[in-house]
């Protein structure tokens, strides 16, 4: 889907017809479809960024395995409360410089217009994430997945992202994966060492 958005040009999705839609209007919409564009390509960059971190812990703590072991039950529209990685990660503005799309990050945060049977409606992770490394730090860190991701991708993409956020995430993960809590911890361990994983 990203390299669907990635490759679209918005300058060819409107034109004019027998003088329907003048060149200004013409404009002003191309305008708003580069916008949207823009925006969805960082939305999805950042969904993809942080379900890669997901992968990397299963990779390196004993493979692949339901999101919901690590990320807690996702919710349906009979049981809205929050997730349980919501509760345990809580976005905050740090106060560092780091540029960001705001418009991007309401999205993850209160999530889409309309409801996707394909995808959850609010983006903790993910906002957590783009909110510590912005933009930059997104692109800095897409470089080193792969798919599916493997152990030394799994390492090189943890240690791309500040080890705050990746204790943050580790830790929260090893409250909710309690089957892999203990490997969660160690690597955590060797993060905060700087040692090999």
């Amino acid at each position: 889907m990203t390299g669907f958005l990635e490759s679209l040009d918005p300058n060819t999705i409107y034109k004019s017809f027998k003088g329907m839609s003048d060149e200004n209007s013409i404009a002003a919409m191309t305008k708003a479809a580069t916008r949207n564009v823009n925006v969805s390509v960082k939305y999805m960059k950042c969904k993809q960024l942080a379900i890669s971190v997901v992968a990397a812990f299963a990779e390196l703590t004993g493979g692949d395995a339901p999101v919901s072991l690590f990320l807690g039950d996702l919710p349906k529209p009979e049981h809205t409360s929050q997730t349980e990685i919501e509760v345990l990660i809580k976005t905050k503005r740090r106060g560092r410089d780091v540029a960001l799309d705001e418009t991007v990050l309401a999205l993850l945060r209160d999530g889409r217009e309309r409801v996707n049977e394909f995808d959850i409606k609010h983006s903790p992770l993910a906002e957590f994430l783009y909110a510590e490394i912005g933009d930059a730090g997104v692109e800095r860190s897409l470089k080193n997945i792969v798919y599916p991701m493997d152990k030394e991708h799994s390492a090189k993409l943890l240690f791309s992202l500040p080890q705050n956020c990746v204790i943050s995430i580790g830790s929260a993960c090893a409250r909710i994966a309690i089957t892999r809590s203990g490997a969660l911890t160690d690597i955590l361990r060797k993060i905060e060492n700087g040692e090999t994983l």
